[in-house]
């Protein structure tokens, strides 16, 4: 595939900037906790799904299985855990969300919870939000870096992998498949049709 952008990307970090073209960029190396259908309605996507306690302050997660980086490590909740923090302090509605946050918690290598302060109905619509900076998963290790600083690692375990020596900054970007991506298993929903 080949795609004329407008502009060149700003840095490799998408939690960094606003930038749209960083935000693209991302989603082709990161993955995503949660997502949105055609409908904009949360849906899983690095998790297997979620469950909310009967007072509505709890949210549990669990990650699905066989999630790992292009460095061949799993994805674990030690690698959630900061990312959402990362994210948060650089997102307007992430921060919207941190101030309601009591607690976020790892239960193990796989599940972690998201206690609330109060009840906030937008939880999941922030979690699964596409607005830039969206929250990307990265590695422990980049996730931890000061947020207002880049971070100069590339390690996703999103669909592609950047090919930094194919890659001629300010030029054209090569993105080539990533071996260890493992997508949901449900079949594709089939696009909502087009009103004309």
């Amino acid at each position: 595939m080949r795609a004329v952008l407008e502009g060149d990307l700003p840095t490799y970090d998408p939690i960094w900037t606003t930038a749209n073209l960083a935000s693209y960029h991302g989603a082709m190396v990161y993955d995503t906790l949660l997502g949105v259908d055609a409908a904009g309605q949360p849906r899983p996507q690095m998790v297997k799904g979620w469950t909310i306690s009967a007072d509505k302050l709890t949210y549990t997660f669990q990650l699905r299985d066989g999630l790992r980086f292009t460095d061949n490590t799993e994805v674990t909740t030690a690698d959630v855990l900061p990312s959402i923090e990362r994210w948060s302090a650089r997102s307007g509605s992430g921060q919207l969300l941190a101030e309601r946050i009591r607690s976020i918690a790892a239960k193990n290598d796989t599940t972690f919870t998201i206690t609330l302060r109060e009840r906030f109905p937008l939880a999941l619509d922030i979690l699964a939000s596409t607005s830039t900076p969206a929250l990307y998963v990265m590695r422990r290790r980049e996730a931890e870096c000061d947020p207002v600083q880049k971070i100069d690692r590339i390690v996703g375990s999103g669909p592609f992998i950047l090919n930094e020596g194919a890659t001629r900054l300010g030029e054209h970007y090569v993105y080539d498949r990533n071996p260890n991506y493992r997508p949901r298993p449900e079949p594709r929903a089939a696009p909502p049709a087009a009103r004309w």
